[in-house]
């Protein structure tokens, strides 16, 4: 559920998993599916889509992966790339995503610390990319134009006494770098691990 400047805007429910499938000598590939269910008022939104990906993990800090987003809808249907760097306390993220039917562009950086074993905490930056289009007088005309945002937010993540399920409840704020628009979100998420042993 996300909030912005203190009104109900979106629901995104999302539902996915992900498994190491093969190994290229020290490298191990990993897939993952996930369907979400989006419900979105300004833009109309409402239903369900599909995400896919592959991730290279090539050592134990470092992988690379890439993604194809919102796959059932043509209008919204992204890929992308990303490199993540990642410590037992510390990850930097950054990513770079593409809507193919109209060339918008995602750049996204994103940080995480783990301050003690149930606090985490986050920031992040996003720069867009963004066009539309207009007719008028029979012609078809394309403006584009970018905007940009930083994000804070922190995540509980509750001790447990079995290893195979885990469980994180999140809260982030997020402001536009112009504009005085503010968005702020809450998610929990689940997770089980299917290994046998």
């Amino acid at each position: 559920t996300q909030l912005k400047s203190g009104e109900t805007s979106s629901h995104d429910a999302l539902i996915g998993i992900s498994k190491a499938i093969s190994k290229i000598g020290g490298a191990l590939i990993l897939a993952g599916i996930s369907t979400r269910y989006i419900y979105d008022e300004p833009s109309g939104r409402d239903g369900f889509n599909v995400n896919a990906g592959l991730m290279l993990q090539l050592s134990s800090i470092f992988s690379i992966g890439a993604v194809g987003s919102d796959l059932l809808e043509e209008s919204y249907r992204n890929a992308g790339v990303g490199i993540g760097l990642n410590t037992q306390r510390l990850s930097l993220n950054i990513d770079y995503l593409r809507q193919l039917q109209n060339a918008d562009q995602q750049y996204r950086l994103g940080a995480e610390a783990m301050l003690s074993d149930s606090i985490v905490i986050r920031a992040g930056y996003l720069h867009n990319q963004s066009s539309i289009e207009e007719k008028a007088d029979s012609l078809l005309q394309t403006y584009r134009f970018t905007n940009s945002q930083w994000s804070v937010g922190f995540a509980l993540l509750p001790q447990i006494s079995s290893a195979k399920t885990g469980s994180q409840l999140s809260f982030s704020y997020s402001r536009p770098i112009e504009g005085n628009d503010f968005f702020f979100g809450l998610s929990l998420t689940t997770y089980l691990s299917m290994n046998n042993g």
